[in-house]
């Protein structure tokens, strides 16, 4: 249980989570050097402080610790991958460092690559994501995991734009370990005991799943098939969407069922629709949008990013056409995998046969999570339903990167 001190620091929760939403627009917003590194490191001190705000539970101090130690090495790559870069371009002004070639944007680029990747819980880094976000107060994992992680794929797509392809030994390894990523995030999530173990190391699968549509963008980069980076980038960006609203909504409702039951064991959790229907139905409705079953927001992505990486027989190099073949064996893999789990989850946890235990009352803010919760499912049904639409708006987006004519190709 929360302590009584813990609660009396509660006030202090809206501040971190103030930093951490300004750290991701300052992010978004930067375009220049420093200012991006500014607002990296502010984004790993909130996951610190988000961490470890309960620290006299069991746990926290540890996954404090690990987001900060992770969060750090992230900013040392970004740090020593934009130095490079701004020495040679001698400016630090995000628009110069494009002019660079050579070795230096070869290194700048697998710098500035893994900087975003272990923000983004990519193998082999993955083993921090997962505990910060069990160890985070419930309010705070939706928009650590929907939100702030994403910036990381953001910053990936943004150095794509800026430096431009990369060499064919970094897309090749960016694709395999993409696979990788996305096959042990299902795998640890479909043994986890705990809902929130669960729902967390499914963070782990979609981010090898994102990585593997921009993977994908760089090949089509190196091959100079503008239709196959477009295919890539709204592939990527389009699990993105469905990631952050799924996710946001699974860690919502599973904030209000630990919040009811004092408990996230998945065994002491079955039949939750019948006592806590508006978290039940925010559990279904996340559950297969992040499964990518058909008729929901993850099924139009995920079938994306398969049709990406089904355009391999376009590609010339046979080093990148191995590569996309061992990631789509992995994505396939992981999809079906993916499907069992959340199914499962559907099936026994949120309809099975109610647990004995019995719900406590609710402390402040039920009506707030309920309505949270109700918006979060209405916003997946409605991506899925108006598909056709969001892939327009994102292709809108991605105009200036890929052009008229590979979207028109798409």
């Amino acid at each position: 249980l929360v302590s009584d001190r813990s609660r009396t620091l509660r006030p202090r929760l809206p501040a971190a989570l103030a930093l951490t939403l300004g750290a991701v627009v300052v992010v978004i917003s930067a375009d220049h050097l420093f200012v991006l590194l500014f607002g990296w490191e502010s984004l790993t001190l909130g996951f610190y402080l988000l961490a470890g705000f309960d620290r006299q539970r069991r746990g926290r101090t540890r996954a404090s610790i690990a987001a900060a130690v992770f969060g750090k090495a992230s900013g040392a790559a970004l740090l020593l991958g934009g130095a490079l870069l701004a020495a040679s371009a001698h400016s630090l002004a995000l628009a110069d460092l494009g002019a660079v070639t050579g070795t230096a944007q070869a290194t700048a680029y697998a710098l500035l690559l893994l900087g975003f990747a272990i923000k983004a819980g990519v193998v082999p880094v993955q083993v921090w994501l997962p505990p910060t976000y069990a160890a985070a107060p419930g309010p705070a994992r939706p928009l650590m995991a929907g939100v702030a992680v994403n910036v990381a794929f953001y910053g990936m797509i943004r150095t794509l734009d800026v430096l431009g392809p990369p060499p064919v030994w970094l897309a090749a390894v960016g694709l395999l370990l993409a696979g990788a990523t996305a096959l042990p995030g299902i795998a640890h999530a479909s043994v986890n005991v705990q809902l929130t173990g669960l729902v967390a190391w499914s963070s782990v699968e979609n981010a090898g799943l994102i990585s593997t549509g921009f993977a994908m963008a760089l090949v089509g980069s190196i091959e100079h098939l503008t239709a196959l980076v477009a295919a890539g980038l709204l592939a990527s960006v389009m699990q993105v969407i469905a990631h952050a609203l799924g996710k946001s909504l699974l860690f919502g409702s599973t904030g209000l069922v630990e919040d009811a039951f004092d408990t996230v064991t998945l065994d002491d959790l079955r039949g939750i629709v019948g006592s806590l229907p508006v978290a039940g139905t925010g559990l279904v409705v996340g559950a297969l949008t992040l499964a990518g079953l058909p008729l929901t927001a993850g099924f139009a992505s995920e079938w994306l990013t398969l049709e990406a990486l089904m355009q391999q027989f376009r590609v010339q190099s046979l080093a990148l056409r191995l590569a996309s073949a061992g990631a789509g064996a992995l994505v396939a893999l992981t999809l079906g995998i993916a499907g069992v789990t959340f199914v499962r989850l559907v099936a026994l946890t949120v309809f099975g046969t109610p647990a004995t235990r019995q719900r406590r009352s609710f402390r402040g803010g039920r009506a707030a999570a309920r309505t949270g919760i109700i918006v979060l499912s209405a916003a997946c049904l409605a991506v899925a339903a108006l598909a056709p639409l969001e892939v327009r708006l994102v292709a809108t987006g991605l105009r200036p990167l890929v052009g008229d004519t590979a979207l028109d190709a798409l």
